[in-house]
């Protein structure tokens, strides 16, 4: 797990990069990395995205940032929304319910296989 550090997909193009709150890449050596480089990562993108939502994020910012890491290998694409203590989970690969409904629903996180609660707090 790393935060706050470029990932960078493409070897030679340097201005495509984003930089999540925090993400997740399996099957990579511990360490701690000031750049996430994809090419050198065995060409494993980060399959956990995690990102918090503060007043200052725009809609379409989000929406692009949900693309580039959707285009680029995500599993899975956390928004955490910031001052309310609630997580709104969006699976790339798969959203699997395992039971609740409407604002209160459990879903698998397909990446390690463990349930989790969507709710208002």
């Amino acid at each position: 797990m790393a935060s706050d550090n470029l990932i960078y997909p493409v070897e030679g193009d340097p201005s495509l990069r984003q930089a999540p709150n925090a993400y997740v890449a399996f099957g990579r050596p511990k360490g701690y990395p000031d750049r996430y480089l994809v090419w050198e990562e065995g060409g494993i993108f980060p399959q956990v995205i995690i990102e918090v939502w503060s007043p200052h994020n725009r809609y379409t910012q989000m929406q692009k940032q949900f693309a580039f890491y959707e285009k680029y290998g995500a599993k899975e694409y956390y928004i955490v929304l910031s001052g309310i203590a609630r997580v709104c989970g969006r699976m790339v690969a798969a959203r699997r319910a395992v039971g609740g409904s409407g604002d209160d629903e459990r879903f698998c996180q397909p990446a390690v296989g463990s349930p989790f609660r969507v709710g208002t707090g």
